[in-house]
């Protein structure tokens, strides 16, 4: 699994979202840290799906190119 292209560097911007703007320093912010990190495991979720999804639509479409 450590071939795989899989570029899940993006979720990190949303990591730091959540860490300084939702949660805030010392748990002042809006919501509690237990519903961020779960916020956040969801969101890495559905990045990895993307991620898979693209890899294999490049696939089909350089399979394709080859093809013709």
């Amino acid at each position: 699994m450590a071939n795989l292209p899989l570029a899940l560097a993006l979720g990190m911007r949303t990591n730091a979202y959540f860490v300084y703007i939702v949660v805030g320093f010392h748990r002042s912010g809006l919501i509690s840290s237990r519903t961020a990190l779960a916020a956040v495991f969801i969101e890495g979720l559905i990045f990895l799906w993307q991620n898979l999804s693209i890899n294999r639509s490049f696939s089909a479409g350089i399979g394709l190119f080859i093809g013709l």
